[in-house]
């Protein structure tokens, strides 16, 4: 009995012993593990990151879930993403909610992403306030994107301030719109600068355009540099839109390209129009190889205007097709001219009546001219239809 009672005490004392040591032996490889793998993490070191993650997520670590989920999506690894992110939601680590929710919005999992970011707000998270606000905008559910928009200001995301002025923009709710722009502004949101003086063009208060888009400008928003080059360019203050434009390309704004060309181009300086087409196309701007072949074509420079009507023909610009149909109409070159008429027209599904018409007018010419009757009743028949 008294051997019994020594050999108890015993294993109570080790059992002691054991649950006293085994969270400090844990905890303090757990924390090594987990610096490790973030160490390797920042290094880009991503087997090693992984590798330490998982010895730290055998200790419970609900950072290293979280990471390594984070790690994988990352890698587009979303199967295992996902699952990693589960196990730290499970583990209550709201930010894994959020990212959930963003990984679903990927795969167009909208239920699923419409449920882990409603956890994570339920859990206070500010990011996923504004970001179930952003998904109801782009469902075009405004009432849940307003209220969740609002509520992320009242946490004073200023985002969520940016966000709720883009959308009563788009629903042409400009006082309310300013309002929320002007909260971001003042809270130094660059993007809201820029969209205050897009506002303000749409409501003609072109002493505010200046204005605010010199105001992003002061903090290097390469758009306002370019909005503001356009803004000029309307007002034919080439001067100064040039200025603009100039200020833009430095920043590798490709628009800014097309658009000095265009501009240089009304001003019939077409050396310099030629040039920023060129810029731009070197960075596959699709409608500067249109207009470069257009410039081309007026100068009688034809082999040059092919190549690039060609070109954006094969980016699938429909005016560069009814472009190249109609030079080669006037060449006689009837069955390109065909090809590419018919080309353009069943690519002009989006495009304005007008241009549909004039493409149509010009395939019943060329039938006519080749005395092709069935077509030409045929197209008569779509262009009636429109009429």
């Amino acid at each position: 009995m008294d051997k019994e009672v020594i050999l108890l005490a015993l294993l109570v004392v080790l059992m002691i012993l054991m649950i006293s040591r085994i969270p400090i032996f844990s905890f303090s490889s757990n924390v090594e593990d987990f610096d490790k793998a973030l160490e390797y993490d920042e290094q880009g070191k991503y087997g090693l990151a992984e590798k330490y993650y998982k010895l730290a997520i055998d200790n419970d670590d609900v950072r290293a879930m979280y990471n390594l989920g984070l790690l994988y999506y990352n890698q587009e690894r979303y199967d295992l993403a996902e699952k990693y992110y589960k196990q730290a939601i499970d583990n209550n680590y709201i930010d894994a909610m959020n990212d959930l929710a963003l990984l679903y919005g990927d795969q167009e999992r909208y239920d699923l992403v419409e449920k882990y970011f409603k956890q994570a707000v339920d859990n206070n998270h500010i990011e996923a306030i504004n970001n179930l606000g952003l998904f109801y905008a782009y469902q075009e559910r405004y009432d849940l994107a307003e209220k969740y928009f609002k509520k992320g200001i009242d946490n004073n995301h200023i985002d969520a301030m940016y966000n709720l002025g883009l959308l009563y923009d788009k629903q042409e709710k400009y006082d309310l719109s300013e309002k929320y722009y002007k909260q971001a502004v003042d809270n130094n949101h660059i993007d809201a600068i820029n969209n205050l003086g897009l506002l303000y063009i749409k409501q003609k208060r072109y002493d505010l355009v200046e204005k605010y888009f010199k105001k992003a400008i002061a903090n290097n928003d390469v758009e306002a540099m370019y909005n503001l080059g356009l803004f000029y360019t309307k007002q034919e203050r080439y001067n100064l839109a040039k200025k603009y434009f100039k200020k833009a390309i430095s920043n590798n704004h490709i628009d800014a390209m097309y658009s000095l060309g265009v501009m240089c181009g009304k001003q019939r300086k077409y050396d310099l129009s030629e040039r920023y087409y060129k810029q731009a196309i070197a960075n596959n701007h699709v409608s500067a190889m249109n207009n470069l072949a257009t410039l081309y074509y007026e100068q009688k420079k034809y082999d040059l205007s092919e190549k690039y009507y060609k070109l954006a023909v094969d980016k699938g610009e429909v005016f560069a097709m009814s472009n190249l149909g109609k030079m080669y109409y006037e060449q006689k070159r009837y069955d390109l001219s065909e090809t590419y008429l018919l080309q353009a027209f069943s690519f002009s599904s989006d495009e304005s009546d007008s241009f549909v018409k004039l493409n149509l007018n010009l395939l019943i010419k060329l039938y006519k001219e080749q005395n092709k009757i069935e077509q030409v009743e045929k197209y008569e028949k779509i262009l009636k239809e429109m009429n």
